[in-house]
């Protein structure tokens, strides 16, 4: 693949990818089998033997009525979107995302992929299930708390950050090798009926929200004390939440076949 088509791929969690994919089958865009082989980004993952067939998945998406699909990234103590039951929220959290299914305003199933690191001659894959969890018996969901403004924020924090004396390693317009995204994302193709627009707001929170993610991990060499510690991880925290907003908000837009 050339350094051109692996720089149009999108850094995504794998439930985003696959709803902005299953937006592309819904509209008549691609077929099942497309969609199957799309869902494993650019990289050498297989799909496992467990959870859901993906292709049984979307056929059975036409059959729902009022259709709408729900991008979940949740956080501890942040599950807002998430229906239960208990596994499935268990699940979401483990691997920060899910997709929440609607029938006609009421959740109907959710969907979390589960990837297993395994060895192969072509070295390190992951084995990608799809977990399906039917929403427990009464189960309500609140409107999507959207404000529409998600891109503007996320620029507002990025501009911040770039001000502030914080030290911190993010170069948001540098793509991430697939080898370098966390298991649960991918490296993904946009789906064609993707806008121009939105594609470089997905692309730019994507890298936000995982190179974020490496900096709480890797804390910082020139914190000076508990101050700058905490001021460094309150930017971190303002950036990967207006990154999480403006994917979700994205990527619903994206998904929405009735738009």
């Amino acid at each position: 693949m050339s350094a051109a088509a692996r720089a149009q791929h999108l850094a995504l969690p794998r439930a985003a990818a696959l709803m902005m994919h299953a937006a592309s089958y819904l509209r008549g865009d691609a077929g099942p089998d497309d969609i199957v082989q799309l869902s494993l980004g650019s990289g050498r993952d297989r799909h496992g033997a467990e959870g859901v067939e993906l292709f049984d998945w979307l056929t059975s998406l036409r059959r729902i009525p009022l259709l709408h699909l729900r991008l979940v990234l949740p956080l501890p103590g942040r599950i807002a979107g998430l229906v239960g039951p208990p596994e499935a929220v268990e699940a979401a959290l483990a691997c920060e995302q899910a997709v929440v299914v609607t029938a006609a305003g009421l959740p109907d199933h959710t969907l979390v992929p589960e990837v297993t690191p395994v060895s192969s001659v072509d070295g390190p894959i992951g084995l990608v299930d799809w977990m399906h969890y039917p929403a427990p018996r009464g189960a309500s969901l609140p409107p999507t708390p959207s404000s529409g403004t998600a891109r503007e924020q996320l620029l507002r924090v990025m501009q911040a950050a770039a001000r502030s004396t914080v030290d911190l390693d993010l170069v948001p317009d540098e793509p991430i090798p697939a080898d370098e995204l966390p298991l649960s994302w991918i490296r993904a193709v946009p789906p064609r009926h993707l806008s121009a627009a939105d594609a470089h707001l997905l692309e730019l929170a994507g890298r936000v929200l995982v190179l974020t993610g490496y900096e709480f991990t890797a804390g910082s060499p020139h914190a000076r004390g508990l101050a700058d510690d905490q001021a460094r991880r309150t930017i971190l925290e303002q950036l990967r939440d207006a990154a999480r907003e403006a994917l979700v908000e994205t990527v619903e837009r994206a998904a929405d076949v009735a738009g």
